[in-house]
């Protein structure tokens, strides 16, 4: 006996026998009809059935492979330009390397030596209140109508006695106040011998020598209370490898505006400077040292910018009283 297994169209398994095919009987209305299957072979059919069946559900269909279509962007290629080939090319890009080189050095090695100006300048910039008290007593001490003290006393003296006993106490040097910036140095006179004999290789030597001492009042120019100009000079910047204390005194100087005030103790009296001009000059520029004959004025003078001697910052200012705080005219 054969059998055949195949599906039907809804996916069932149909099993049909061939071959041999089990003696039938004949009914009585003449129709053929099969016998029963015996036990043994319908046992041994559905073992048969059943192992198949075990085989078809372990076959394994391979999964569908689904690959996308790669897009590649169109390549672009730019032609390749070797600096050896065009002197021209080469000698721009060996200028500007040069160049680049050049300047950052130059500014390390700038910053290096001017470095304790450049502190004080950010550190004012930086900290605005840090000096806040010193330059409050600076105001104070160059201004009588701020250090009138306020004592017990019996009876009541009047007000111009409060304010020239205030101005009794002074530095017992000449000094440079300005309360702004928190400067209260020392006023140097340099000598006028070198420049009267005009020997300017020593004049500038001892211009320089005063420098380091504090600020100076250039020589031949006027006393403070005196008519004409008290021209008066110091250092923004100052080689790191030259020791003073003064090197820096005039940095901030270029944050001084028209209308700010600043003072100078010389033999132990008081003169109060209000500015009324604020420009730069070349350093050939001699004019600033010109004494009129119906002022009395101030000059300060510091190099502009830092670290350089390419121009000069001049300030010029006007005496007013230290009482009244307006301005001295001649023969007032």
């Amino acid at each position: 006996m054969s059998y055949k297994v195949r599906y039907d169209r809804a996916g069932n398994i149909v099993i049909s026998l061939g071959g041999d095919m089990l003696p039938s009987t004949e009914s009585a209305e003449g129709g053929r009809v099969e016998r029963p299957l015996d036990k043994t072979l319908r046992v041994l059919l559905e073992e048969r059935v059943h192992a198949l069946s075990q085989k078809l559900r372990n076959i394994r269909l391979p999964k569908p492979k689904v690959t996308l279509p790669k897009f590649t962007l169109p390549k672009v290629s730019f032609p390749k330009i070797a600096l050896s080939e065009i002197p021209q090319l080469r000698f721009a890009w060996n200028a500007l390397s040069f160049g680049a080189r050049f300047t950052a050095i130059f500014l390390f090695l700038f910053l290096s030596l001017n470095a304790v100006s450049y502190f004080h300048v950010g550190r004012a910039w930086l900290l605005p209140d840090v000096d806040k008290r010193e330059r409050r007593a600076l105001q104070v001490m160059t201004d009588p109508l701020l250090s009138i003290p306020e004592l017990p006393m019996a009876g009541r003296r009047s007000r111009k006695e409060d304010m020239s006993a205030s101005l009794d106490v002074a530095p017992p040097d000449n000094r440079l106040i300005i309360p702004k910036i928190g400067k209260n140095v020392p006023l140097i006179s340099a000598t006028s011998a070198a420049l009267k004999r005009e020997d300017w290789k020593t004049f500038e030597a001892d211009i320089q020598d005063a420098l380091l001492l504090g600020v100076v009042r250039y020589p031949g120019t006027a006393e403070p209370g005196e008519l004409g100009n008290v021209f008066i000079t110091g250092h923004s910047s100052n080689y790191p490898w030259i020791f003073s204390k003064y090197n820096a005194v005039l940095a901030r100087l270029p944050t001084l505006e028209i209308g700010d005030e600043y003072s100078v103790y010389y033999e132990g009296k008081l003169h109060r400077y209000r500015i009324a001009k604020k420009f730069e000059v070349s350093p050939k520029d001699v004019s600033v040292l010109e004494q009129p004959r119906d002022r009395y004025m101030s000059t300060l003078m510091t190099c502009v910018p830092i670290g350089t001697t390419l121009r000069r910052l001049v300030l010029q200012a006007d005496e007013v009283n230290p009482l009244s705080s307006q301005l001295l005219r001649p023969g007032a």
